[in-house]
């Protein structure tokens, strides 16, 4: 019974069975059960989306975090604390509306983005609860599980790389992605990762990631190589230039301001982490 015990809580075996148990049940009743159930009641398609998503990632994918996590690791799940929360999703908007904006206002100072048009009477409510949704998987999987648990294993320095190359693979498939793509992914994850250490919960990394998200949409350009989410934006604008500056066909995440911006507040982050004792040696709680 004890060996059992012991190989549940293994690092890797918590990862495996967290993603299996968190992400796969919920997959399998939203797109087998819940899809069916909605379709048959004639729900709408767009409002039947967005139930499914609130119902299974919202409400399911947590509760099946806090119930897996307190039995592995006999403790109370404080990442997913409500407590600061307000704080985190204030900082979160702040900072990454605040990056993409000092970005964009760089290339239009250089002459390379030009809005074209305003279009207040368009709706984005619809576009909010699956971007919220689609941040939270990624966030709860690859903060909450993978970079928590490696952290906890192997330190600090050696689990922002790890998240952050698995973030870059995960992030591979895009359009047009391409090796400056993969880098500027693999330092924003190590950005986000440092965030999760900085609060110790879940909500400053979600918060800013859908921000980083949602502000590229209001300004309407090109979102990780993905232009669909265009036709959503507030404004009507393009860009145009060198590739190394504007980000090329990736869009602006691509672009070498950004990754530079990336870079400083991932440094500047971990600096507050480190200052604040909150930085761990490999194999050890010890520290820096």
């Amino acid at each position: 019974m004890k060996k059992g015990k012991k190989i549940l809580r293994f690092p890797l075996v918590k990862i495996i069975l967290g993603i299996l148990i968190i992400a796969g049940i919920p997959l399998v009743i939203n797109r087998f059960l819940l899809k069916q159930i909605f379709t048959v009641i004639g729900v709408e398609e767009t409002v039947n989306r967005s139930i499914r998503m609130i119902l299974t990632i919202l409400i399911l994918m947590p509760f099946l975090y806090r119930i897996l996590y307190s039995k592995l690791e006999s403790r109370k799940i404080t990442e997913l604390s409500k407590r600061g929360l307000a704080k985190d999703m204030f900082t979160g908007l702040f900072l990454s509306t605040g990056m993409i904006s000092l970005v964009l206002f760089a290339l239009a100072l250089l002459g390379h983005f030009f809005i074209e048009s305003f279009n207040p009477q368009l709706s984005l409510f619809p576009l909010i609860i699956p971007l919220i949704s689609m941040v939270f998987v990624e966030e709860l999987l690859f903060r909450g599980i993978i970079y928590r648990i490696v952290e906890e294993s192997l330190g600090t320095n050696l689990s922002l790389l790890i998240s952050g190359l698995l973030f870059g693979a995960f992030h591979i498939t895009n359009e047009s992605m391409n090796i400056m793509s993969f880098i500027a992914i693999v330092i924003g994850g190590m950005m986000v990762s440092i965030m999760f250490t900085h609060t110790k919960k879940i909500w400053l990394p979600v918060f800013f990631h859908f921000g980083w998200n949602f502000t590229q949409i209001l300004y309407g350009v090109t979102l990780s190589g993905e232009e669909e989410y265009k036709v959503s934006a507030l404004f009507k604008s393009h860009i145009t230039g060198p590739e190394i500056l504007t980000g090329g066909s990736f869009g602006p995440e691509n672009s070498i301001f950004t990754l530079a911006l990336t870079l400083f507040v991932f440094i500047l982050i971990y600096w507050l982490c480190s200052k604040k004792g909150k930085i761990f040696k490999l194999r050890s709680r010890k520290c820096i």
